[in-house]
């Protein structure tokens, strides 16, 4: 009984916490300010570079392109197939990044004065648009926190490492399917009670105050809104209704009953696809990517349609190297994700889809309505009734994709009301489900997307 007694206080906390965009400790103004500080003294020099000067890195038209340690990251030449129950086949033929390490997306929180705050950092990425975006309190490979950089230790990694007590959250979960092939990292926040270092880049943020900071185009950077989305979402009516009750079965149980599909449902419907899959991939010399060009200063699309490789030199005052240089991906438009929601017996349901990327493990994972990347063609037959109008905007903002790995890259992330009359009768790789089920789902490995986690973390009824 204490163990679940001191589980639905943490919940309780999380729901307060979610609630407070101004407290005696920090307002949102002062958050505003520290992010433009931090900008001032932000030292960023990015220069592009041809591929083929890059230090400590190698590129081969046979082997891609690797660091000289073996560590870090490659790219590579990929072709994939997929076919399911015979009647769908979908080819890739394209650069992928293989990044088979396990990384950290950590974030600290502690309570103040009976209020949960989670440690944010003002981290500087070569490419983010605004170079300084919120971060968890530890964003860091294994090549990192093993400094095969021969660099500084990152910070804050000590919480991290070893056996931890006060977990509220620890999964892993997927990256881009479409540019990484198998990746995950660990997303995980803990509950310290013991003194925390002060350090001028970082912030004690409630999690109303970061949710805050979502309704700003490229502010709260992918990982963080990865690991945030993790956290359990209420609507406030319901947490009105029950004063803050503890017992968090009362917050979730009508809808649970009332909701379109149970749980077992879903999770056959997902299994389902996910059990007839025929894939076939393998690495290619970058030269046999009939679609892409490749010379010494970078690797294009023929048709300037998806993305690029390209070569930066980059310069950062406040990351464990002081300068170094490495490929990254430039995406040559921006994508967009929507969810669609509605109310279907009085309770808000999401309409997910079955969405399929050639990296993702088991290449199908659930995604947003509607799922539009940069390197993606989209023939959803929802994007036209998206394009006429028919909705009430709940979230609508531009958000970046992870800076160490994609230039300057940014996706319109919305979030919108469907009318009742809305078609029920959906596609059978659609499915809907409700905000608590989103969060259950969201617990488990390779069953969320990347894309419908930046999206849950939007989320703030």
């Amino acid at each position: 009984m204490t163990v679940w007694r001191d589980w639905l206080i943490i919940i309780s906390d999380i729901i307060k916490s979610s609630l407070l965009v101004d407290t005696d400790k920090v307002t949102m103004n002062d958050i505003l300010i520290w992010i433009e500080e931090r900008k001032k003294k932000a030292f960023v020099n990015i220069e592009k570079k041809p591929l083929s000067d890059l230090q400590k890195w190698n590129f081969t038209r046979e082997n891609g392109i690797f660091h000289e340690s073996g560590k870090f990251f490659s790219i590579k030449g990929f072709k994939a197939s997929v076919k399911i129950n015979n009647n769908f086949e979908q080819h890739w033929l394209q650069p992928i990044i293989v990044q088979p390490e396990i990384g950290f997306l950590g974030i600290l929180s502690k309570r103040f004065d009976g209020i949960l705050y989670f440690l944010m950092q003002a981290k500087i990425e070569p490419g983010n648009l605004n170079y300084i975006q919120i971060s968890p309190t530890l964003q860091a490979t294994q090549s990192n926190f093993t400094k095969v950089h021969k660099g500084k230790t990152p910070k804050f990694l000590e919480y991290f490492l070893g056996k931890k007590k006060n977990i509220l959250v620890d999964q892993l979960q997927s990256e881009q399917g479409s540019r990484f092939f198998n990746k995950r990292n660990r997303n995980i926040i803990i509950l310290t009670e013991n003194d925390v270092p002060e350090d001028p880049d970082y912030c004690w943020m409630t999690l109303g105050q970061i949710k805050k900071l979502l309704e700003y185009n490229n502010v709260v950077n992918m990982d963080t809104r990865s690991v945030i989305s993790l956290l359990p979402i209420v609507q406030k009516e319901k947490i009105i209704k029950d004063h803050y009750k503890t017992d968090s079965m009362n917050l979730y149980s009508d809808d649970i009953i009332l909701a379109r599909n149970n749980a077992a449902e879903i999770h056959s419907w997902l299994a389902e696809r996910k059990m007839f899959i025929d894939k076939k991939h393998e690495y290619l010399p970058l030269d046999e990517l009939d679609n892409y060009v490749m010379d010494n200063i970078s690797i294009y699309d023929r048709e300037g349609r998806f993305f690029s490789v390209i070569g930066c030199r980059i310069e950062v005052g406040n990351r464990e190297v002081f300068n170094w240089d490495q490929p990254v991906i430039k995406s040559e438009r921006k994508g967009l994700f929507c969810f669609f929601m509605k109310k279907i017996n009085c309770v808000f349901h999401f309409l997910v889809q079955a969405v399929i990327e050639p990296g993702l493990i088991d290449i199908i994972e659930m995604g947003p309505t509607i799922q539009m990347s940069s390197d993606q063609n989209c023939n959803n037959f929802y994007m036209e009734y998206l394009n006429e109008g028919k909705y009430k905007i709940i979230h609508d903002s531009m958000q970046s994709e992870e800076g160490g790995r994609f230039y300057h890259e940014e996706n319109r992330n919305m979030i919108i009301e469907v009318p009742e009359e809305f078609n029920e009768n959906v596609k059978e790789e659609f499915m809907w489900i409700t905000i608590e089920q989103l969060n259950y789902f969201s617990q488990f490995t390779n069953m969320l997307n990347i894309q419908a986690r930046s999206l849950l973390s939007l989320i703030n009824f």
